[in-house]
């Protein structure tokens, strides 16, 4: 039950999290190095085969954050 409510718990703090950030770049791994690109580009990265990391994300108060991509 404990392990339920802490995932329960985490997923409203990204749902939380993520309603007050806007994506801004996107890690890739291309041709086996990591390159931040602009969230324009991550869709013509990913359909040349490369795999998004993560994505970086702009915060209302303009600081910057690396959490998990999820695609807008």
């Amino acid at each position: 039950m404990k392990k339920k409510l802490s995932i329960f718990a985490a997923s409203i703090f990204m749902l939380t999290l993520f309603t007050q950030c806007q994506l801004f770049k996107v890690k890739v791994l291309h041709k086996g190095k990591v390159i931040t690109v602009s969230k324009n580009a991550a869709d013509t990265h990913v359909a040349h085969g490369d795999e998004i990391i993560s994505g970086i994300y702009k915060q209302d108060d303009g600081t910057l954050i690396e959490l998990p991509y999820i695609p807008e």
